[in-house]
């Protein structure tokens, strides 16, 4: 059910949808992460919405250690708030 909800959501969210989301979460990150995470909002956002782990890595490896630590502890406590 999620799914098809977000699956609609995502193409009408821009950068500053995302960038204010991230500062009502008081999650810093640099202009460049938030390119970096809006391409993969809206290219990969079902393989994370599916937990796939090579999509995490790769994020990993693009976002700073605090950042993606933020941002996957959120991710996890909303799998768990929506029981995905």
């Amino acid at each position: 059910m999620y799914k098809a909800i977000i699956k609609q959501w995502i193409p009408k969210i821009n950068k500053q949808d995302l960038t204010v989301y991230l500062q009502n979460n008081h999650i810093m990150a640099s202009s460049q992460e938030v390119e970096v995470l809006y391409h993969y909002l809206k290219t990969r956002w079902e393989e994370v919405y599916d937990g796939r782990r090579d999509v995490f890595h790769e994020l990993q490896g693009k976002l700073s250690p605090e950042l993606y630590q933020r941002l996957y502890t959120l991710y996890l406590e909303m799998r768990k708030k929506f029981c995905i």
